[in-house]
């Protein structure tokens, strides 16, 4: 006759808290970026920023990227597409689906690009308007230390992407709708 022991398993809860512990900043290598920490403290509730599709933004970063008209118009043919374009940071503008893109060739003078990507915008306000809230956003929380000129040169995008590591936030350098509802400007 053979007797079983009926002690009741229990699951080793310390080992995989510290598991969770060890793991939750551990560093991503990839090609393109040589050292990457992961941030797994913070959760974004997608949800919450989804509230910008009512004011005209229709479409994510990526979408947005994805839809930069790169070939040169005069400014006739930008008129005829577009309602809103304004003079930004060296060059034309002109606003899409809740972004702002550059309007190359709209004035041959005027061509002067810093950043060639897509600003997400809010209400009427201008890119530069966006840019300069958010550089003051960043300076009050330590991440932004040039001057409030309402460009979006390297140093706004360094402190945009060091904000957007530390917050969990997808880390795309550039002005789009979770980095404003996570800095409180939207």
């Amino acid at each position: 006759m053979t007797t079983r022991s009926s002690k009741k398993a229990y699951a080793n809860v310390g080992t995989s808290t510290n598991y969770s512990a060890q793991t939750a900043n551990k560093s991503n290598k990839s090609k393109k970026q040589t050292n990457v920490v992961t941030n797994n403290n913070v959760q974004v509730n997608k949800k919450a920023w989804r509230h910008f599709k009512r004011s005209g933004n229709e479409v994510s970063f990526n979408v947005a990227r994805s839809r930069i008209v790169r070939e040169r118009h005069d400014r006739n043919w930008w008129h005829r597409h577009y309602s809103r374009i304004t003079f930004y940071g060296g060059g034309y503008w002109y606003w899409n689906a809740g972004w702002w893109y550059p309007a190359w060739g709209y004035n041959p003078y005027y061509n002067n690009y810093i950043y060639n990507g897509p600003i997400f915008g809010y209400g009427y306000a201008s890119p530069f308007d966006v840019t300069a809230q958010v550089q003051r956003a960043l300076a009050q929380q330590g991440y932004y230390y040039g001057p409030i000129d309402g460009v979006l040169g390297p140093g706004t995008r360094s402190a945009i992407q060091r904000y957007q590591i530390d917050h969990g936030l997808a880390v795309t350098a550039a002005i789009d709708e979770q980095t404003l509802y996570r800095l409180g400007l939207a």
